[in-house]
């Protein structure tokens, strides 16, 4: 049997039992997970933290997808537009007309 840490609360006509937050997520779907912390979030009131989200957000977020539909964060969306550039100045590239006449051949 397991055992949780939960705090009791008296609302007057009941009672809400709080569960530590890894239940909550666990039990919860999705949506209600993003709800709760919208909420958490708006109720906030020092700006280091907000700051330090919105930090963790530009850098988890997913900006794009691979050919293969595999998700990018910024990180990795950068490097590989490093090295498409670097590409480009080496000479590793393919005119449009050049493409077309070797896909002719596919």
């Amino acid at each position: 049997m397991a055992t949780f840490k939960s705090t009791i609360y008296n609302i007057g006509s009941g009672f809400i039992l709080k569960f530590k937050r890894t239940l909550i997520l666990k039990t919860m779907g999705l949506q209600a997970s993003k709800l709760s912390l919208v909420q958490k979030i708006l109720s906030l009131n020092q700006e280091s933290v907000i700051d330090k989200i919105d930090e963790l957000l530009e850098r988890e977020m997913i900006v794009g997808y691979t050919v293969d539909g595999k998700p990018l964060i910024k990180a990795a969306y950068n490097e590989r537009i490093a090295i498409a550039e670097k590409q480009l100045q080496n000479g590793e590239s393919i005119s449009q007309e050049d493409l077309e006449k070797e896909s002719e051949n596919w």
